[in-house]
């Protein structure tokens, strides 16, 4: 499992989701900005920094990259090697630019991009760092290509840029194992409404949202079906760094499960956001129906409801976090804002409905939970059981309010709580349920949850809590605890 401590937001989300996380990983070998260049020398188009603080004006770097190619280094053997691009970019000639941060004496070389880089010609990009996860964006943060043809590689590896959902589906489908990156935001309102899975086919390469949005996907679902962008991410397959908006799913009841971006997720997902609206499936999940493997670092906005829908499982992030064969489903330094509501003899939770399998850790839900008759409702999970010695729920808590029909349960942090605890909390003020014995709907005093007010959450980072991933500061969350960047 890989740890990741960042996200991408979508522009409609920017006000809502912006303050409540930091976006940019510190202690920057090279900044490329506005500022006047210090510290680094640029000699046959490579600029490689001399000291701490070097700062490359992006006016020079553009006149150079108007005449020829251009790689900017991190400094060597910096600890901390990273590149972090504060200022747009942009240039039309065939040139080629080059940010590498992989020079560094440990892995925690990363490239950040705060502000849109822009290949406006017939130019590229090459990213190099220590791995591909080791890409960040911020929220006004994208890379975008005018033409299709632009190379554009990372750690050498070639991508294939594509521009619109069925481009992708058809490469996808012609090299199910393949790289591809979204050349730039796509709106879905022409493909009309879609009645299956847009990528039917199993995806197990690497896709780069290159923080770029997809938005309007549109899906009317009138047969049993599994649903998502991507109808499975299977073992291997790797999305990263793609925004989804205004996403609009509505299932046709029963055998119906739907998630925005994956139906099944059996790869790894990360820094992936969506703001959704699903009803009426079986199993909804504002970014994944079911895992099977790793999400983090993901955020998800909107509504779910299933009320018309019994037996249904449904999370604000996750459906259904399960486990397949010797492999856990975990999620996160993850948060989601959805409202969840779900109808009788249901599952429904905050961030996760239904966890069979699986893990959680270092996530939050504030989002409202409604549960039916005879539910199992929490504020971050609806219902979980202990299958596996390693499953558990760790430095996690909910604020949103909890509520259920006649014959179900409610809990604070879970519905039903059958798992592994430490370090968990609920907001006893904001979630409507202040007997601290009902941290789990069933049973009662369960270990590991603890009922704190919102005045105690937000007076200092909760017992268990380590500050290597989460932080409080009464201008960002509302004074709540929020996830950190990487350091």
């Amino acid at each position: 499992m890989i740890s990741l401590r960042n996200a991408v937001v979508p522009a409609a989300l920017a006000a809502v989701l912006c303050p409540l996380m930091a976006t940019s990983p510190a202690k920057a070998a090279v900044v490329i900005s506005s500022g006047a260049t210090s510290n680094i020398t640029c000699t046959s188009g490579v600029c490689t920094p001399s000291a701490e603080g070097s700062v490359l004006n992006v006016t020079q770097l553009e006149t150079m990259l108007a005449s020829g190619n251009v790689t900017v280094n991190t400094k060597p053997n910096e600890p901390h090697g990273n590149i972090n691009v504060h200022h747009a970019i942009t240039w039309a000639s065939s040139s080629t630019l080059t940010l590498n941060a992989a020079t560094t004496r440990d892995s925690e070389a990363n490239i950040t991009i705060d502000d849109p880089i822009g290949v406006s010609g017939s130019g590229g990009l090459a990213l190099v760092m220590d791995t591909r996860v080791d890409l960040f964006f911020g929220p006004r943060g994208n890379i975008t290509f005018l033409s299709l043809t632009s190379p554009f590689t990372v750690n050498g590896q070639a991508y294939t840029l594509v521009d619109n959902i069925a481009t992708l589906a058809s490469g996808i489908a012609a090299n199910p194992s393949g790289f591809f990156a979204l050349a730039g935001s796509y709106d879905a309102t022409p493909d009309g409404i879609y009645s299956s899975s847009p990528i039917p086919t199993t995806y197990t390469g690497t896709f780069l949202g290159l923080g770029n949005t997809i938005s309007h996907l549109t899906a009317q679902l009138n047969t049993p079906q599994t649903f998502g962008m991507f109808e499975h991410l299977g073992l291997g397959g790797f999305i990263l760094n793609l925004k989804l908006d205004k996403v609009s799913l509505a299932g046709s009841g029963v055998g119906t499960n739907a998630g925005a971006l994956v139906g099944t997720n059996n790869g790894q997902i990360y820094r992936d956001t969506a703001n959704v609206r699903i009803t009426d499936v079986v199993i909804a999940g504002g970014l994944a129906a079911v895992n099977n493997l790793d999400i983090a670092n993901c955020y998800t906005s909107g509504k779910i409801d299933t009320a018309r829908t019994g037996e249904a499982r449904a999370g604000g992030l996750v459906g259904s976090n399960g486990v397949t064969g010797s492999e856990l489903g975990s999620v996160g330094e993850s948060y989601s804002t959805v409202s969840v509501i779900v109808g009788r003899n249901s599952y429904g939770g905050g961030l996760v409905g239904y966890q069979p399998g699986g893990t959680l850790y270092s996530s939050y839900a504030t989002g409202s939970i409604t549960g039916g008759k005879g539910s199992y409702v929490g504020g971050l999970l609806g219902y979980t059981t202990q299958s596996n010695e390693d499953q558990e729920i760790t430095q996690s808590y909910s604020t949103g309010a909890v509520t259920v029909g006649a014959g179900g349960a409610a809990g604070g942090l879970v519905g039903y709580g059958g798992v592994v605890m430490s370090s968990t909390y609920w907001d006893t003020t904001t979630s409507g349920i202040s007997d601290l014995s009902q941290g789990a709907g069933t049973p009662a005093n369960e270990p590991g949850i603890t009922g704190l007010s919102t005045t105690q959450l937000q007076s200092g980072l909760p017992s268990g809590f380590n500050d290597s991933f989460w932080a409080e500061s009464p201008t960002i969350n509302g004074g709540l605890p929020y996830l950190l960047p990487p350091q």
